[in-house]
């Protein structure tokens, strides 16, 4: 009886991170059609207009293999295997690839790792994974703010004590940790669990939530430097450093 239930919540889990994949490709997708459509209609296929519609296309790609990796994750009911991972590499790379998409919001994403130079404990392709999602909804959830000005994303990596910190920050509305706890228990029974962040269901968070649990990390409120955000407290790894 109790592997009829795990099951049905696997399957549970597997639908919600379906209908999440959906409503997030919709921005990147949306992009490509509308940027493909304006240079044929202008006939301007200018390096400019074709590095858009790339990068859309990229960030689509990549938001598919993040929810994928949580299907996985959902469907294993494991945990990932732990390495010494890069977390600034990690957050770079994550940089770069939505980097494209946060300039055409006004979003100034920026990378803040000089205060770390230790590898963590972690499975590279699932703190990627999560990072990738929860940084593209902290750029959806900033585009949404009704400041004129250039918001700011930044990702951050420090250390805190004996591990490193690694988070997400905004310039946007922040969430208290009452109110993530209650977000992710009563994730999928609502459209906007998170309503005082964003708009959106803001799926990338729980996504990341769930692949960062499955690394015994989990995600949690916090602040850096005037910034509100969303940050997991990683263990060095004992045996290399970054020179």
């Amino acid at each position: 009886m109790s592997r009829v239930l795990d099951q049905k919540h696997n399957l549970s889990d597997s639908h919600v991170m379906l209908e999440a994949l959906a409503e997030e490709l919709r921005m990147p997708l949306l992009h490509i059609i509308r940027g493909s459509e304006l240079a044929l209609l202008k006939a301007d296929y200018t390096q400019n207009s074709l590095e858009s519609v790339r990068q859309n296309a990229s960030t689509a790609l990549n938001l598919v293999e993040s929810y994928l990796l949580g299907l996985q994750i959902a469907d294993k009911q494991s945990g990932l295997d732990l390495q010494p991972t890069s977390i600034n590499s990690v957050l770079y790379d994550v940089m770069h690839s939505l980097d494209g998409l946060a300039k055409q919001y006004d979003i100034d994403l920026q990378l803040d790792v000089e205060h770390n130079r230790k590898l963590v404990m972690a499975n590279p392709a699932g703190l990627q994974a999560a990072f990738l999602s929860l940084t593209y909804s902290f750029i959806q959830a900033n585009n949404l703010t009704t400041n004129d000005k250039s918001k700011i994303v930044r990702l951050v990596a420090h250390r805190k004590s004996d591990r490193i910190a690694a988070g997400v920050y905004g310039e946007g509305k922040s969430i208290s940790a009452k109110q993530l706890r209650a977000a992710c228990i009563w994730y999928g029974k609502f459209k906007q669990p998170l309503n005082n962040l964003s708009s959106s269901s803001a799926a990338g968070i729980f996504v990341a939530y769930k692949i960062l649990k499955s690394m015994t990390s989990e995600l949690k409120t916090a602040r850096y430097n005037r910034l509100s955000g969303l940050s997991v407290s990683l263990h060095p790894s004992a045996q290399l450093n970054l020179i």
